[in-house]
């Protein structure tokens, strides 16, 4: 039983149909079909699935274990400055015409800030090693830190450029295809001639099941609820969906085409107009007649969505939320590991310390170990009494400046 245009022309209510009919061997044997006026085959049209922006956009270029050994690398090696520096007779403070004292050594504080400036290319003013093996030991430091970073470039300007939202699925032989899932629904539109297609085909009975009680009555609405994430993936005509593609670019073809076909101008059957209708389309072929209709109709706005693919992607908000809140934490444990050597009992004394050589002299690292750091309430007598050595230590410093 015949319905709507392919039965106008069976009941010859109609003496041509031109419309993308679908040829197909149940129409053939009914009507009388043209020459194709367009080729085209059956593929699947989903939604875009752009890539997942997480917290640590900005870690994928190194993996978790590496990541732990750069980190795990810049203490060991600050360590290992330490111990060269401190423990070898070239050090700063063994030096015998040296009158620098302990307290001028390379700390370990400053063989972790060394360590990290070097991995980060930022400044080092002070708090080098001195010792041979120590500067050798930091020059293969700041090679490996060189690879590094130029690795962590690289891999990240390559992770810009390659993420891109890509389709979920691989074509007509996809396992979420060929096995249903309860989670990944798809159909196509009833009673049509892909419907007919996946009738025929043996090794698609297990989908045509599947989509049987799911199909739409329309290719619009099928559209429609892709749109609208209701469909997962809805098969249909290329023709008709690579133009929504272009249309839309946030739908996409999916795989291959693939049970390859054919439009035609139907007419009834043994119709003496059938000749006639191939010569003039096959005479539209050869001048190109044709490929201009689908270039100005069904692949027009294309362009719009392959000039937007070819930009690199670009960080946003959320990728950069993780490397601001890490830059933060970083500095705030810093700021406490720093606060915490600063009592009562040794600030004053840093203050003075550091008021005697901002004179344009070289600050020297402060070590406290030999003072007291009880959590005591200086009195004002105290007060003045370090006051006064401060004093005396400004003066004694300003008078051996004058003499040399």
């Amino acid at each position: 039983m015949w319905t709507g245009m392919v039965g106008d022309l069976v009941y010859e209510r109609a003496d041509m149909v031109v419309a993308p009919l679908t040829i197909n061997p149940e129409r053939s044997q009914a009507i009388e079909f043209s020459k194709p006026f367009k080729y085209q085959g059956i593929t699947i049209l989903e939604k875009k699935h752009p890539k997942s922006s997480t917290l640590a956009s900005f870690l994928q270029p190194f993996q978790k274990t590496l990541w732990i050994l750069v980190m795990v690398s810049v203490h060991v090696v600050a360590l290992a400055l330490y111990l060269l520096d401190r423990f070898s007779p070239f050090g700063r403070y063994k030096l015998p015409s040296s009158d620098a004292t302990e307290e001028d050594a390379l700390n370990l504080s400053s063989a972790i800030w060394f360590a990290w400036g070097v991995l980060l290319n930022s400044g080092i003013g002070e708090g080098t090693p001195r010792s041979f093996s120590a500067r050798v030991l930091g020059m293969v430091w700041a090679g490996f830190a060189m690879i590094v970073v130029a690795s962590y470039t690289a891999n990240l300007a390559a992770f810009l450029v390659l993420d891109r939202p890509e389709t979920s699925l691989t074509g007509i032989n996809d396992a979420r295809l060929r096995n249903p899932m309860d989670n990944f629904k798809y159909a196509t539109v009833k009673g049509s001639s892909v419907d007919m297609y996946f009738r025929r085909q043996v090794e698609l009975s297990n989908m045509y099941r599947t989509m049987e009680g799911k199909n739409y009555d329309s290719a619009e609405e099928a559209i429609a609820a892709v749109k609208s994430d209701a469909l997962s993936a809805f098969i249909w005509d290329s023709s008709r969906l690579e133009y929504e593609a272009a249309q839309d670019c946030n739908l996409v073809t999916a795989g291959e085409q693939f049970g390859r076909s054919g439009y035609g101008i139907g007419l009834q059957k043994h119709s003496l107009w059938a000749d006639q209708v191939t010569l003039e389309l096959l005479g539209m072929h050869e001048s190109g007649y044709m490929e201009e209709l689908d270039n100005r109709w069904i692949l027009q706005g294309s362009e719009t969505c392959e000039k937007n693919e070819k930009f690199p992607a670009t960080l946003g908000l959320k990728n950069m939320a993780a490397k601001q809140t890490g830059i933060l934490a970083h500095e705030k444990c810093i700021t406490q590991s720093n606060d915490s050597l600063i009592t009562p009992q040794n600030k004053h004394y840093l203050l003075c310390f550091r008021g005697i050589h901002s004179g344009g002299s070289r600050h020297r690292g402060w070590r406290g170990s030999d003072h007291h750091r009880d959590h005591l309430q200086e009195t004002p007598d105290e007060e003045a009494k370090k006051t006064g050595t401060c004093a005396t230590r400004r003066g004694q410093v300003e008078g051996s400046r004058g003499g040399a």
